[in-house]
């Protein structure tokens, strides 16, 4: 179990901005509570291109220094396996996100600036250096679930999420609970999660389109007023007897009551739903 340090930093992002008029009214940095909590010291400030908050922008200084930690486990780790008898399997993990692949593109996402605090381009790398190569890489930080393989790797966030998030975003590990990896001998089968069943299965990314998805566009014309105007000329807000749930991956049949109904039992051996959906197990959760 190797866990890697880790931060991020903006040039990760590789994925353009959205046009200016379908961008909130906010400065890129406001909506970020590390630009204004975090102090680096005149150590790492003072460095040649640091960069922390100017204009929303991280430079990948604070991500280097990090990182820096990683190579000396990652080098332990390939010499304890190199030395064991057995075939040993590594799991790795970090609190933030190795590849632009596993976050949300700006169409999909009420945070236009997430990506570029999200994730760092050293960790996918350092991730690759490990030996052997990890079967699973357990991330943090987004708050949306995913489960998905690139590149031969399987890449596994299952946050639980803040009491807000649990009545949207993050509502089937609120109705699920913690996910088992591991167990006798045996790892978890994928797990179904929205986002990676529609980049895997339905549409892959589209960075190039200026279509907000309803829910953004909504959201936004709510919160801005002036930008309803822009948004309705566009087409953006719509709406639908089944409200934003059919605009969803999957369709308003994959997001109702139905649907959590139906999903809590899959793998169930695997989860451990905690809020009254499913009888309380302990783990391994076998026999409901």
């Amino acid at each position: 179990l190797l866990p890697l340090w880790s931060w991020y930093h903006s040039s990760w992002d590789t994925e353009p901005d959205l046009p200016a008029e379908l961008r909130p009214p906010i400065k890129p940095g406001d909506q970020v509570a590390d630009f204004t909590f975090c102090k680096w010291g005149p150590h790492l400030e003072t460095l040649p291109g640091f960069k922390f908050g100017s204009d929303g922008l991280t430079s990948p200084v604070i991500a280097e220094h990090f990182a820096a930690r990683n190579v000396a486990w990652i080098q332990a780790v390939a010499r304890l396996t190199e030395a064991a008898a057995s075939h040993h399997e590594v799991v790795t993990f970090s609190h933030f996100c190795p590849r632009i692949e596993l976050v949300l593109e700006k169409r999909f996402s009420a945070d236009h600036h997430v990506a570029k605090v999200s994730g760092s381009n050293i960790l996918e790398n350092h991730i690759r250096m490990v030996r052997p190569l990890p079967l699973v890489h357990v991330f943090g930080h987004t708050h949306v679930s995913w489960d998905m393989h690139l590149d031969n790797l399987r890449y596994v966030h299952w946050p639980l999420g803040n009491p807000a998030e649990r009545r949207g975003q993050t509502m089937m590990q609120r109705n699920e609970g913690l996910l088992l990896l591991y167990s006798g001998g045996a790892w978890a089968p994928s797990q179904f999660t929205h986002w990676a069943y529609h980049y895997t299965h339905i549409e892959g990314r589209q960075v190039h389109t200026e279509t907000l998805a309803p829910w953004v566009a909504l959201g936004y014309a709510i919160r801005y007023p002036d930008m309803a105007p822009t948004l309705k000329a566009r087409g953006l807000l719509k709406d639908s007897p089944h409200g934003m749930s059919a605009f969803f991956p999957g369709g308003a049949e994959n997001n109702d009551d139905n649907f959590w109904k139906r999903h809590i039992t899959e793998n169930i051996e695997w989860r451990c739903p905690v809020n009254g959906s499913a009888p309380h197990q302990t783990f391994p959760c076998h026999g409901l």
